[in-house]
């Protein structure tokens, strides 16, 4: 190790470049910064710049063009595929002033004890953006009502050949089943709605548990775990509706009655006291959603208390989902 000056105290930020999946944005977007503060530090998500982006079939690719306009061919949104993350957790180091000086990583400046160091931080600083990360994500999927975003795909058997049907004495084949493929959608983010994401990240708000159990009711679905989906479609709507009446509850109420209510059985809820907050003027719509959630919550103990899955379904899970998302727009009625 070369002899080098006094090393000097500075001040470290990390930065670090993630993959993104199912995220698009409208051109108005590219280059543009969420700045917050998480787990009482500061961090930067940005967004890739124009000049990053690349043809689809690059894997180094930040960006791609998502569509264009007919009109004049310019793009009508980008696919985002990488985002950069900086952050700052308060981090000084002993640094030799040589390093500046020297393309990175100028091991022979530093003992392996002061490697040891440096790799540490690196591995808190990875691990604090990758959580800033997925609150990011969090938030996103909860103000677009997307599950996909940020999680993995789903890649499933197919190999892209089509059913054949085949005559069983002469081993010939007969019929080719018909080839229909389907294009998996994306919700693109708008300036306002980036924007209403800001406000939340700003202000330290999470997404609601009964939306996150509503995520992963649909990932489940997707999946083809239909029983896991009917479980926790069951327990977004219950969570829901156990949240809208406690924050009902006067402040004023003694600690053992919220205890007593929240202890309630869910039954309880659907038919007296969630039943209560709803306006006389959606009583009727709200009488056929109490008999669709007494059949989920059924399903659902059948599935948790017996073992048995009758009903654990697609058509199910679809009927299902329908319901949380009307149940959830009573939010804004109760």
């Amino acid at each position: 190790m070369e002899k080098s000056p006094i090393k000097q105290k500075r001040n470290v930020k990390s930065w670090n470049r993630f993959l993104t999946r199912q995220l698009a944005v409208k051109p108005e977007l590219m280059g543009l910064k969420h700045q917050f503060q998480f787990e009482d530090n500061q961090v930067e998500i940005s967004l890739p710049e124009i000049s990053k982006v690349k043809d689809p079939h690059d894997d180094s690719a930040m960006a791609t063009v998502g569509s264009k306009w007919a009109k004049n061919n310019e793009p009508r949104e980008y696919k985002i595929c990488q985002v950069d993350i900086r952050s700052n957790i308060g981090c000084t180091l002993d640094i030799d002033p040589e390093t500046f000086n020297r393309n990175p990583v100028a091991y022979e400046l530093y003992t392996e004890a002061e490697r040891e160091v440096f790799e540490e931080h690196c591995n808190s600083h990875e691990n604090y953006a990758k959580r800033a990360l997925e609150y990011w994500f969090s938030i996103l999927r909860w103000k677009l009502d997307d599950y996909r975003i940020g999680r993995a795909e789903v890649v499933d058997n197919n190999s892209g050949w089509s059913t054949h049907l085949e005559d069983i004495e002469k081993n010939r084949t007969i019929w080719i089943k018909s080839v229909c493929f389907t294009a998996q959608g994306y919700k693109v983010i708008t300036l306002n709605e980036w924007n209403d994401i800001q406000n939340c990240l700003s202000s330290f708000k999470t997404s609601p548990i009964y939306v996150s159990l509503k995520h992963d009711a649909e990932s489940s679905m997707i999946h083809g775990d239909y029983a896991r989906s009917i479980v926790e479609l069951a327990m977004a709507c219950e969570v829901f509706m156990r949240f809208m009446v406690s924050d009902k509850l006067p402040k004023s109420l003694r600690d053992n009655l919220v205890e007593a209510i929240e202890e309630l059985n869910i039954n309880q809820y659907v038919t007296k006291h969630f039943r209560a907050l709803v306006p006389e003027a959606n009583l009727k719509e709200y009488g056929k959603l109490s008999k669709e959630l007494s059949s989920l919550f059924s399903k659902r103990n059948k599935i948790v208390h017996m073992g048995k899955n009758d009903g654990a379904d697609q058509n199910n899970c679809g009927r299902f989902l329908k319901l949380a998302n009307k149940l959830f727009k009573y939010s804004e009625i109760v």
